[in-house]
């Protein structure tokens, strides 16, 4: 029998590098892929939350835009001469020229004393288009209001007008 042939280690190693260089260069690869994929994957997380909170600043900034458009109505309407005028007849007490002013003027029945008459309102050319009412006795504590307007309204028999 022959002995097989001896081959030098020398021989072997080029096979060998060229094995272990093939194998190591696809090793590099799939790490390169795998990584560059866990990249990806972050990025496209990282957009979607960007997205998110781009939208939700949108939808923020639309509900502060119709917020600032309502306030600035109320802001021309509280500057507009409507407003100047409902605002001195409701919290002054004024009236404009020619309005009636209607109050019940009612004296309670425990007292006897009648109401002392107030003058009535005169206008000349260089008072206000809006003046001040002339000064209402107190209301009675006990008496509401409605009841107030159903005496004015519904007086009773022995009232004097």
């Amino acid at each position: 029998m022959q002995r097989p042939k001896r081959v030098r280690i020398t021989e072997r190693l080029p096979r060998f590098f060229t094995k272990l260089g093939v194998g190591t260069a696809l090793l590099v690869l799939v790490l390169l892929a795998g990584a560059l994929l866990v990249g990806f994957v972050r990025l496209a997380w990282t957009e979607h939350q960007i997205n998110q909170a781009i939208a939700r600043q949108e939808s923020a900034n639309a509900a502060q835009i119709a917020l600032n458009q309502q306030l600035k109505g109320q802001a021309d309407y509280a500057e507009s001469d409507g407003a100047i005028e409902q605002a001195a007849r409701d919290r002054l007490g004024m009236a404009k020229d020619g309005d009636t002013v209607l109050r019940p003027n009612l004296v309670p029945p425990s007292t006897a004393v009648a109401p002392t008459p107030t003058p009535p309102l005169t206008h000349t050319l260089d008072t206000p288009a809006i003046t001040q009412v002339a000064s209402l006795p107190p209301r009675s504590a006990t008496a509401t209001n409605a009841l107030e307007w159903w005496h004015a309204l519904f007086p009773p028999p022995d009232a004097q007008p």
